[in-house]
């Protein structure tokens, strides 16, 4: 009985090893730009997960662009590439030998804004009114705020009957004409970087409703998409033929009622790449501060 009870515990600490330690995976790394094009002398740490703890390895990538490396991994890669000049780009791999492409966002012109963290809540007493807020001065309006230029308004209304229905909904709107949202989502997702370079020209709608039903039958029925972010455009001045004399430009990394948001301070300058060193707001409690580009 005791031999048995031995051979049990030697069996069972070999299969513990054996699935910390992992299998044997071959791993290829390319790292290229926007457009393709490998890039070379970029560092390269891959981490191969276990059950328990990790095995690491760290590497430059060659003129091709390319790190390899063979190590043991039971769970998950993880891969990590940086280079002076570009955005960090922190990937997820899968499972087991495998070829990864990373691509590193090169960093163009990162310039100063007004980048701040808030949300849209005043509180109830104010639900069904319209206030507004100017991005400038991150606040409201009088007499809820010290902000002194309408840059958007909003209403918003919310009601609970129980623990299981409620309905809210926000309703925003842009005083001038030409200004206004244009959605995006994020195709760099992994990069430290993740808009364009650039807000866009046109289709910016001035006018949008969004909403939150809940109900014990119907969990959620909202057009709220946490994946969705947005472009701006604000203070639009226009000439007698109602093209744009100017305007300010900048992005959304949110969706409402949350606001976390990014103004480029320069007129008519579409520029939404934010140096993080550089933000306008020099005094933002730490969880208001904008760490992303």
């Amino acid at each position: 009985m005791i031999r048995l009870v031995r051979i049990f515990l030697i069996v069972l600490c070999v299969i513990i090893n054996t699935a910390c330690a992992g299998d044997l995976w071959a791993v290829k790394v390319t790292v290229v730009d926007e457009v393709g094009q490998p890039i070379e002398d970029a560092d390269v740490l891959l981490t191969f997960l276990l059950s328990e703890g990790a095995n690491q390895y760290a590497g430059v990538t060659t003129e091709k662009g390319v790190v390899t490396a063979m190590r043991r991994g039971a769970l998950q890669l993880i891969v990590e590439a940086t280079k002076e000049g570009y955005y960090d780009t922190f990937s997820k791999g899968t499972h087991g030998s495998q070829e990864v492409t990373v691509v590193l966002r090169v960093k163009k012109n990162p310039i100063p804004m007004y980048a701040k963290k808030t949300d849209l809540y005043v509180g109830e007493i104010v639900y069904g009114k319209w206030i507004s807020y100017d991005l400038v001065m991150g606040d409201f309006l009088p007499p809820y705020g010290l902000g002194e230029t309408v840059d958007f308004e909003f209403k918003s209304n919310y009601k609970k009957i129980d623990f299981w229905n409620d309905s809210y909904d926000l309703e925003v709107r842009f005083p001038n004409p030409n200004d206004g949202l244009v959605p995006f989502y994020v195709e760099h997702f992994y990069s430290n970087f993740k808009s364009n370079y650039f807000a866009p020209k046109l289709g910016y709608l001035s006018d949008w409703i969004f909403y939150r039903y809940r109900s014990k039958d119907k969990i959620d029925d909202t057009n709220m998409d946490r994946n969705r972010r947005y472009y701006f455009r604000v203070r639009t001045v226009l000439d007698g033929d109602e093209s744009v004399l100017s305007s300010y430009y900048g992005k959304i990394y949110s969706e409402f009622w949350d606001l976390h948001y990014y103004l480029n301070p320069n007129e008519n300058d579409r520029n939404v790449e934010f140096n993080p060193k550089q933000n306008l707001f020099l005094k933002l409690p730490p969880e208001e501060r904008q760490f992303e580009p």
